[in-house]
């Protein structure tokens, strides 16, 4: 029941060398992952990402990528990696 918020720029390089171990996840252990795009900018993992309406800002990321694990039955938001 647990998913990812994955927070990127298109524009960042490290974003994109990221991106395949994030679908990686996804798709070996069925984690939901929402990708957020904070540039506007999308991966090739990810090209339809949501586009950061104040997510960033709730969640106070300042370095990307950054995961987030969310457990939505208990509201809990645990920050897994930055930068």
């Amino acid at each position: 029941h647990y998913g990812l918020f994955f927070f990127f720029a298109g524009s960042c390089p490290y974003c994109h060398k990221f991106a395949p171990t994030i679908k990686d996840v996804e798709q070996t252990y069925g984690f939901s992952v929402i990708p957020v795009s904070l540039d506007g900018g999308n991966l090739p993992e990810y090209p339809n990402p949501e586009r950061d309406n104040g997510q960033a800002e709730r969640f106070h990321v300042s370095q990307w990528p950054a995961v987030f694990l969310v457990d939505p039955r208990e509201k809990k938001i645990i920050p897994v990696t930055f930068g």
